[in-house]
């Protein structure tokens, strides 16, 4: 999202007074000119989407025009693959390590943390831009250390990576051999199926009972299946169970003989 259309929810680094870099962020990589990803490569899963008809936008009162998601029209929308999950630490982490790339917030030298993940006295004097006072301007904040210096990821490896620019994502779909989803089709994706809810499970702002999906609470088995399988896994793999290390050596010494 750019300055320029930024919505309600979204802080943009222009809404508080912190430093920047003599020098721009990364240069946004070249996007693939249309079609679906086709090489999803690097042990990633993808779900593939028939595509067709869909009523993209809403028209609910309880949204903020600022964002710019109305009015309701029919959008079509062409077969594609996504993938089936968040791009975790582990993953990121392999990016970064094999290509060097360094994020925009890197680049600033601060980012925007969710306030209430800060203690107190953080959050009392930690700059807020006006329209989005939920969010709070910390130096040193970027995916390794996503509260700022002295927090890590080292037991978040099957987390979402967090502080992640535009630029940086299509960075890392290049890398992985596909594209980011154009508005439409995540949309059309994060709907599942349903027409004109205001959530993918339905209008209940909160689930009843546990997800539907989930094996434990504050569990993703598909997030561990994905840090067993990278490369990051295997050189954080002081992070990880002696058991996903017996796992990934098996599947390494397998692919070898082969």
């Amino acid at each position: 999202m750019t300055e320029r259309t930024q919505g309600c929810c979204a802080a943009g680094r222009a809404g508080v007074e912190e430093p920047r870099p003599f020098t721009g962020p990364p240069a946004a990589p070249a996007s693939p000119s249309g079609g679906a990803p086709t090489d999803l490569h690097r042990n990633r899963t993808g779900i593939r989407l028939p595509g067709g008809t869909f009523l993209m936008g809403t028209d609910d009162p309880g949204g903020y025009p600022q964002d710019g998601e109305g009015p309701v029209r029919p959008v079509v929308v062409e077969p594609f693959t996504i993938g089936a999950h968040t791009v975790s630490n582990a993953l990121f982490a392999e990016f970064v390590e094999e290509t060097g790339h360094r994020t925009d917030a890197e680049a600033f030298g601060w980012s925007y943390v969710f306030a209430s993940f800060l203690p107190g006295e953080l959050r009392r004097v930690s700059a807020r831009p006006p329209q989005t006072p939920w969010w709070c301007g910390v130096r040193g904040a970027y995916w390794r250390c996503p509260e700022g210096p002295g927090s890590s990821v080292e037991d978040r490896w099957d987390h979402p990576v967090v502080h992640v620019s535009w630029r940086d994502a299509a960075a890392y779909c290049a890398w992985a051999g596909g594209r980011l989803p154009t508005e439409s089709e995540w949309e059309y994706a994060a709907r599942g199926g349903l027409e004109q809810r205001r959530y993918p499970w339905g209008d209940d702002a909160r689930l009843r009972g546990a997800p539907p999906h989930a094996a434990r609470p504050g569990s993703s088995r598909a997030g561990l299946r994905a840090r067993r399988r990278t490369a990051a896994g295997r050189r954080y793999g002081r992070a990880l169970p002696p058991r996903t290390r017996r796992l990934r050596s098996r599947r390494v010494r397998r692919r070898r003989a082969g």
